[in-house]
């Protein structure tokens, strides 16, 4: 009973060698073959390595050899960024040379809009809206003087009467063109309407401003700082202001116009103000918060940007007074757009014109009182 299973355990264990013989012999058959394509595979991995340093070298052999300019230029920086590539170091958006030019731009659909001083007149007198192209502005030339008189006095001799005068103020023109190309203006990337309109309407409010300021009145409108009929008060040097003068300015008109008054001139004067010392204390003072002006000898200081500058001889850097009282401005009907698309169609071009009717004068040069670069 023991031999006979002792010879079926001999014969199990004959027949388990055989079959891992037979395993053992695919197994290194497939060995073989696997090798082999193993083998095949590295040739040509080494045949392409082989091949890609080539490629390499003849990559740098080129962008070395090609010129900065003409035909077949290679600009400096497109020839660091390759030979920056062909290292394998990393690549950074910040610096162009070393990846930033693979990196794709984005269209941000916005203007920005560049910040502008603006002249405060505007802001400061009085505006009167009308529907002509000139307006006659009734003002007081002289008051009507008073006398005591009796019961049964007789009246008939009293003595000056008031007189009214009126002042024809022309409502001027002022025009602006844009030109768009079709192009953006179908891209939809950007409101365009919107932004021309608030960025001409804006130019047009500047350049209107400038001309209340400092306007020659020929097809615009007469600027303050330009009216020879305002009172010219000396600035005491002949190329400077002084205190004396700031003094002799703010105390030339009457009460009731200095009430309310207050100092116009650029940023650049008011520095040349603020150097002045009044026994090592400064006759200006900042601005107590955002948005509320800086004063000179009390008295706020608007800024017009347009104005004369304060250290050449015979300008008028400085108006001091009440300008509700003095400037009028005659606004007319309001802002016209018109679009032509027809007289730039040849380019691909949209003009757009903008339309405003202005004028503006000094009615009332009684209410302000100017200083002069002059000694005396």
């Amino acid at each position: 009973m023991t031999d006979n299973t002792t010879l079926n355990e001999i014969h199990k264990l004959n027949e388990e060698l055989k079959k891992g013989l037979n395993d053992y012999k695919m197994y290194s058959e497939s060995y073989k073959t696997m090798k082999s394509q193993v083998d095949d595979i590295s040739k040509k991995l080494d045949d392409s390595i082989k091949g890609y340093d080539d490629d390499i070298v003849a990559l740098k052999k080129s962008v070395s050899m090609a010129p900065a300019s003409g035909a077949g230029s290679i600009s400096p920086e497109m020839k660091a960024m390759i030979e920056f590539a062909i290292e394998g170091k990393t690549a950074t958006v910040a610096t162009p040379s070393s990846g930033g030019y693979v990196v794709p731009n984005e269209f941000i659909s916005r203007v920005i809009p560049k910040l502008r001083d603006i002249d405060n007149i505007r802001a400061n007198a009085e505006t009167i809206p009308v529907s002509g192209m000139v307006a006659d502005v009734p003002y007081e030339v002289s008051e009507g003087e008073s006398s005591w008189v009796g019961e049964t006095e007789d009246r008939s001799g009293v003595k000056g009467e008031g007189t009214i005068g009126l002042a024809h103020i022309p409502v001027n023109e002022l025009v602006s063109r844009l030109s768009i190309s079709n192009r953006l203006m179908q891209s939809n990337l950007i409101e365009m309407d919107t932004y021309l309109t608030n960025a001409l309407i804006s130019k047009m409010n500047r350049d209107t401003e400038k001309a209340f300021a400092t306007g020659d009145g020929f097809n615009k409108p007469s600027g303050v700082f330009n009216d020879t009929n305002i009172t010219q008060v000396a600035s005491g040097a002949a190329s400077a202001l002084t205190i004396n003068g700031l003094i002799s300015l703010v105390s030339s008109l009457t009460d009731s116009a200095s009430m309310d008054g207050r100092i116009y001139g650029s940023r650049s004067t008011l520095g040349e103000i603020a150097k002045l010392r009044d026994d090592k204390n400064p006759i200006w003072q900042p601005s107590l918060g955002n948005g509320l002006p800086p004063t000179v000898l009390g008295y706020s200081y608007m800024f017009c940007p347009s104005a004369p500058g304060a250290t050449t001889a015979g300008n008028i850097p400085l108006v001091f007074g009440n300008m509700f009282s003095a400037y009028k401005i005659v606004q007319g009907n309001s802002m016209t757009m018109t679009r032509d698309a027809l007289t730039g169609v040849s380019k691909g071009l949209t003009y757009i014109y903008f339309s405003s009717n202005v004028g503006g004068q000094v009615v009332m040069p009684s209410s302000l009182v100017a200083q002069k670069i002059a000694a005396s």
